[in-house]
């Protein structure tokens, strides 16, 4: 029993890192774009879900993904608020951070505040639960769009996706 107990204890220790470093999707081309000029986002607020988060620039290092550890993170090669495109934002499944995302529901209001102070709003259009080899969402897109995320599942195998659109 004690061997079975460490044991276990080690394959949740391995996975806990492993998952840390995986916490979102790879990307096919090692995510090397131009970073935008436009006003950088600052905080997210959920009022139906009570989730107010400052927001850090972030990138991808060495394939992996960096991200904040006391909020929200922005992919800084994504899109900002206004500039058209696909803005994307992750966070930790954590109670303090998005650990309550998975009960947005669709038409609940996203609010983004930039560097100005100026408050951007989205509706939500839709959610799902994916693979983190699924990266259809997180890359770039022709209309502006909110697509924010957290893991969930068995040991964070999975990742909860929220798409939402300008108001």
């Amino acid at each position: 029993m004690i061997l079975a107990g460490v044991f276990f204890l080690l394959v949740a220790a391995f996975v806990k890192n492993y998952s840390e470093k995986v916490l979102s999707f790879s990307t096919p081309d090692g995510g090397e774009e131009a970073v935008s000029k436009a006003a950088k986002v600052k905080e997210i607020y959920i009022e139906s879900l009570n989730i107010k988060l400052p927001i850090t620039e972030s990138k991808i290092e060495n394939g992996i993904w960096q991200v904040s550890q006391d909020g929200a993170s922005h992919l800084d090669i994504s899109a900002n608020p206004g500039e058209g495109g696909n803005i994307v934002l992750y966070g930790h499944n954590k109670a303090n951070l998005f650990g309550r995302l998975t009960r947005i529901k669709i038409g609940q209001v996203v609010e983004l505040k930039d560097e100005f102070g100026i408050t951007h709003k989205y509706s939500v259009e839709s959610t799902t639960t994916v693979t983190p080899d699924q990266i259809d969402y997180v890359l770039p897109k022709n209309t502006e769009t909110l697509t924010f995320y957290t893991c969930v599942g068995f040991m964070d195998s999975k990742r909860f996706i929220v798409t939402a659109k300008p108001i």
